[in-house]
């Protein structure tokens, strides 16, 4: 419960904690580990240059995890890159905002 803080805005809707609970209960050891490695080794800036296929960043006005400023440095560092930032919504906004997280993703796939 103590990282819902940092990917969830809103931390009083007990349905939305409960499936945030889920979702991280399905993580594996060893994957976290080596997700969490890859982030912290990694520096995206290195290669996004060089993405050459549609791209659309989507993030939460509220995310602690990967600020509004740093999501627009990726996008702007992704040629013709988009930003789309949805309100009131954190880290996990495909979880909080799902309708409008997945309404952007259908927009841009089509």
């Amino acid at each position: 419960l103590e990282r819902l803080k940092n990917l969830l805005r809103d931390q009083t809707n007990r349905t939305l904690k409960s499936q945030a609970v889920n979702v991280m209960s399905q993580l594996r050891q060893t994957g976290f580990a080596q997700a969490a490695r890859m982030v912290s080794e990694a520096n995206i800036f290195d290669f996004a240059s060089q993405i050459q296929v549609p791209t659309r960043v989507i993030c939460g006005t509220h995310d602690q995890v990967t600020s509004a400023e740093l999501n627009q440095r990726i996008a702007d560092h992704i040629p013709g890159a988009e930003l789309v930032t949805v309100e009131n919504a954190g880290h996990w906004l495909f979880l909080e905002h799902s309708q409008q997280f997945n309404q952007h993703l259908k927009n841009f796939l089509n």
